[in-house]
């Protein structure tokens, strides 16, 4: 009998606790699981991402004197973009297209004028060479070239600005034709109709002009085959644009290279559409490095020509160097660039995955404790709304 009630307690025991522990699991199958956050205070710190690239902002373009008039062909090019260059370096090899041939012929242009020059004397002999008629003659001819010019000048500005000629600038240049023509007219009234001696001296007076004009052409190319056959850079930089590559031609109408300014440090730039308007001048940023980021600050904001915004950030050596040098940097696409801002306030910080949205409102579920006394403890979630100062990404 004794045997049987201690084998009825075990049984009972086991069947107390198999329901015990089926009655746990299933509990905890059907109770919801939670991940606790808990609230901070402090200063929000927002970050904007962007993408820049290193730039100088004060740069040459570089035209070789001559190379309009006297194309070349570039042999050449020893420095590439990013490269820092010393004033008198060698940057291009190159030879001017049909070197020869442009001499021979301005040579024998030269011959031949001189040539005409002189049977011109020959039949005139008689003539001087000068005379008060001519003088006044040319002066006219020149006030006449000069009024002309500038008329050209200020109608083609007008034009492209949309604005009327400023007839005051002209003044000056009516006023020496003006005069230059009196006198002129003055003279020639006095004189025959028939003036051999002043069609002479207006002859002569051409051909040594075009004579002069063709000794400074020869001047000129030898110049240029002396000044672009090696094309050194005219200061000290870094070469930020190259315009030709070996075997092609130049002829000037467009920059042969750009460099910096001497002594100018670059800064990474960044063209901006949607930036918080409360980023300003000073404010804190990091530069995401090849192993680090390096701390910086905003340097300038502002418009370029087309009206778009951009941001400057400052260049430490740091990061410079972080990116293998100038030149690599140069080389690549874009650098990230993140602005950090922080609030000026102090607030309740919540972890974003813990905000809920429905409509226009926030909310977060919270917690309240729950004495069941004998049978336990237990949390009740609760809906509660909060308002929304500032979001970033976390």
């Amino acid at each position: 009998m004794k045997k049987k009630a201690v084998r009825s307690i075990i049984i009972l025991f086991v069947v107390v606790f198999v329901c015990l522990f089926f009655g746990k699991t299933l509990e905890n199958l059907s109770t919801a699981k939670a991940r606790f956050v808990r609230p901070t205070n402090g200063r929000m710190l927002k970050e904007n991402k962007l993408d820049a690239k290193l730039v100088f902002e004060n740069q040459t373009k570089i035209i070789p004197e001559l190379a309009e008039k006297y194309p070349i062909t570039i042999k050449g090019v020893y420095f590439s973009v990013g490269n820092t260059v010393s004033k008198g370096d060698v940057i291009f090899d190159a030879s001017i297209n049909d070197f020869d041939k442009k001499l021979e012929d301005l040579n024998a242009d030269l011959a031949k004028k001189n040539a005409d020059l002189l049977e011109l004397d020959a039949k005139n002999a008689k003539f001087p060479k000068q005379s008060e008629k001519g003088n006044r003659y040319f002066a006219l001819r020149d006030a006449s070239k000069a009024l002309s010019e500038k008329k050209a000048e200020l109608t083609i500005d007008a034009r492209i600005n949309g604005k009327e000629i400023d007839k005051s600038l002209l003044k000056p240049y009516e006023n020496a034709f003006n005069q230059a023509q009196a006198a002129y007219m003055q003279y020639a009234r006095i004189g025959a109709a028939e003036d051999p001696a002043f069609d002479y001296i207006v002859k002569r007076q051409n051909i040594v002009e075009d004579i002069s004009k063709t000794e400074s052409n020869i001047e000129d190319l030898y110049v240029a085959s002396a000044t672009l056959s090696e094309i050194k850079a005219e200061q000290d930089g870094v070469i930020t644009e190259l315009s030709i590559k070996p075997g092609e031609t130049y002829n000037g109408t467009k920059a042969l290279y750009t460099i910096s300014a001497e002594n100018e440090s670059p800064v990474l730039q960044a063209m901006v559409n949607d930036v918080d308007d409360e980023v300003e001048k000073g404010d804190r940023a990091l530069i995401k490095g090849e192993w680090s980021q390096i701390a910086v600050k905003i340097l300038k904001i502002g418009k370029n020509k087309d009206g778009q915004k951009y941001i400057d950030f400052e260049l430490p050596q740091s990061a410079i160097d972080q990116f293998s040098g100038i030149k690599k940097m140069m080389e690549m696409e874009k650098i990230q660039v993140i602005i950090q801002k922080r609030s000026p306030m102090n607030t309740t910080l919540l972890s974003a995955s813990a905000l809920r949205q429905e409509g226009n409102s926030y909310y977060v579920f919270t917690t309240e404790y729950k004495d069941n006394g004998l049978l336990g403890s237990y949390q009740v979630v609760k809906k509660t709304p909060v308002t929304v100062l500032e979001k970033n990404d976390t």
